[in-house]
């Protein structure tokens, strides 16, 4: 059986539910890898069994405190037991970390290193960043998660593949009916999330959609709270309306809140592959983002739901008014988003193609 190696120094519980333990974790149950995640960590770590069985923990040592230093320390002692080497982001800790992977096992032909870049528009700075481009240049697959990114770079890199984040396992179907809800969810107030424009913008069409509230699901940023304040000041008769629940941990709880809102919105001022989509999508939540990397991977390219240009409260309102007014549409595209994720975005699926690449080195 052969060993796939994920180094992530600071993953923690909550990493295991997301790329950083699933990437390895479905390679072990889907593609008969032995996997291990390696982490500073020592736990707890009470999602290994319930949502990665199999995955193994390796903790790394931490000598030095700095993630790099103690990486390769870890590598000169492990590196040679494994077969593949994963890694995450486009930085110089992961370039030297693969790099240094590969250098060890130099005369080893059957060695991988595959890096998911969840890259940002500083990516197509590489060429500019010539030491880091050299390093990711030792990685046998690279990976992008959105096509605005892939599209425009995967002629100049033969080895890089489209790899969105995914969900795993199927959900099952809720029979509860839909609410008109608008629903977000994430660290609400933290200036990226831009959660001022959503509530102004809910301001707006307040009056003209009578049965409509705003659900704002995750723990509240402190200095939003004077934001808040200020808000409904200015709109008393919204405090009915408006519903901040605080962090819902329990995950089945959550999906019961996706599951009956018709609406999800994202106004984030940048945002990677959020999981809040894939969680939104499944449960047939008609999607509308701010114009982000991966909006129109997540909406289909605006087939699902609606996009608009990040931090306009007009065109937001605009769209939210849109889509609340056609009952017709939300009804039949929550079956069809849903779909549509459940074929376009499931693990197992995306990742067959990251195996098939694998498998082109380790047997050439």
């Amino acid at each position: 059986m052969r060993k796939i190696l994920t180094i992530f120094p600071l993953a923690e519980n909550v990493h295991l539910t997301k790329d950083v333990g699933m990437v390895p974790f479905i390679m072990h149950k889907f593609y008969n890898y032995d996997a291990t995640l390696a982490c500073y960590s020592s736990g707890p770590f009470p999602n290994l069994e319930i949502d990665t069985p199999g995955l193994k923990l390796l903790r790394i040592p931490k000598i030095t405190g700095v993630a790099t230093l103690d990486t390769v320390f870890f590598l000169l002692r492990h590196a040679r037991r494994f077969d593949i080497l994963i890694g995450f982001h486009y930085s110089f800790f992961t370039g030297i970390t693969t790099t240094f992977f590969k250098l060890l096992n130099r005369f080893k032909r059957q060695k991988v290193v595959y890096i998911k870049l969840d890259a940002k528009e500083d990516i197509f700075k590489m060429k500019e960043r010539k030491i880091l481009r050299k390093l990711m240049g030792f990685a046998d697959i690279l990976s992008i998660e959105n096509t605005s990114i892939y599209n425009p770079l995967v002629r100049e890199f033969e080895n890089l593949l489209y790899v969105p984040n995914g969900f795993y396992p199927k959900n099952p179907k809720y029979l509860l009916p839909k609410k008109n809800i608008f629903l977000t969810v994430g660290r609400i107030g933290s200036p990226e999330k831009s959660n001022d424009v959503l509530m102004n913008a809910f301001a707006k069409v307040a009056k003209l959609l009578p049965s409509w509230n705003l659900s704002l699901v995750g723990p509240i940023h402190e200095e939003f709270q004077s934001f808040i304040s200020s808000f409904f000041s200015k709109h008393p008769d919204l405090k009915e309306r408006i519903n901040f629940t605080g962090p819902i941990f329990d995950r089945k709880e959550l999906m019961l809140k996706y599951n009956e809102s018709k609406i999800f919105v994202l106004t984030s001022k940048w945002e990677g592959f959020a999981l809040v989509f894939l969680e939104a999508g499944i449960a047939g939540c008609t999607i509308v983002s701010s114009d982000i990397l991966p909006a129109n991977d997540v909406t289909n390219n605006g087939r699902f739901g609606r996009i608009f240009p990040v931090d306009d409260v007009d065109a937001l309102k605009e769209a939210l008014l849109n889509l609340a007014k056609n009952e017709e549409f939300l009804k039949n595209n929550s079956t069809a988003i849903s779909s549509f994720y459940q074929e376009n975005f499931y693990w197992p699926n995306i990742l067959s193609t990251v195996n098939n690449k694998i498998e082109t080195f380790l047997y050439k």
